[in-house]
């Protein structure tokens, strides 16, 4: 079976266990569920985006997206699971994370739009100041909750443990970033066309949607076996 059919059978199969777990009315799911639900369809989006640029040979904004995908992995990981600094794992305290992991999100967009106001056009300044309004309000309603922001991405790596902090993080910004923050070294690459290494770049998009499909099919108690039997024949291929 092709990487791309397997990656999608995988995130497919995921998506309707969670689905009949939640039930028709999604609405009434709690913030766990529907923040795997999310998390599966967007990884799932990410991947066919990444598999495709690398078979056209657009292997820069591959790395773009990867770099992404990397961050949901070690997000997602941090709130669903225990690790280092996570010792309640209990259904409220994974919410709370989740919560400050949106509180976190709002403090950002609240500090991007704030700096872009000066160079705003006069014409884009009402949705501006809407957008910039709702995410002030939401993150207003986390601070009554004495809601904290999440860890830094870095010591979100360190309190996941050794194997993300010395395996995944250096992969993150060595291989990843330079396709983010481009600059004259990045795009003389492009220019000239130099390869990337698309078979090991697919691989490191294999192990993204493996280790997200596993993390939250663990939390439902779903079977891991079938997608580690098939992770390890794409590895090994």
């Amino acid at each position: 079976m092709e990487i791309d059919e397997t990656i999608n059978k995988w995130h497919e199969e995921t998506l309707n266990w969670i689905e009949k777990k939640i039930g028709p009315n999604k609405s009434n799911a709690d913030e766990s569920d529907k923040l795997c639900i999310c998390a599966v369809a967007t990884c799932n989006q990410y991947c066919a985006a990444i598999l495709k640029l690398l078979h056209n040979d657009c292997e820069y904004p591959a790395k773009a997206l990867m770099r992404c995908l990397g961050e949901l992995n070690a997000k997602l990981a941090w709130s669903l699971t225990e690790c280092q600094d996570n010792k309640d794992n209990t259904p409220e305290a994974v919410i709370e994370r989740i919560r400050r992991w949106i509180m976190t999100a709002n403090s950002k967009g609240i500090k991007l739009l704030e700096e872009s106001k000066e160079v705003m056009r006069p014409e884009d300044k009402e949705k501006h100041e809407k957008i910039l309004s709702d995410l002030k309000k939401s993150h207003e309603e986390y601070k009554k909750s004495n809601i904290k922001e999440m860890p830094t991405l870095v010591d979100i790596f360190k309190q996941l443990g050794d194997l993300y902090y010395n395996e995944i993080r250096p992969a993150f910004y060595s291989i990843f970033n330079d396709a983010v923050h481009l600059d004259p070294a990045s795009m003389s690459a492009i220019y000239g066309s130099l390869p990337q290494g698309r078979d090991e770049l697919e691989t490191y998009c294999v192990a993204f949607a493996y280790n997200i499909n596993s993390l939250i099919r663990l939390r439902y108690d779903l079977d891991t076996k079938q997608i580690k039997k098939e992770y390890d024949r794409i590895m090994r291929n």
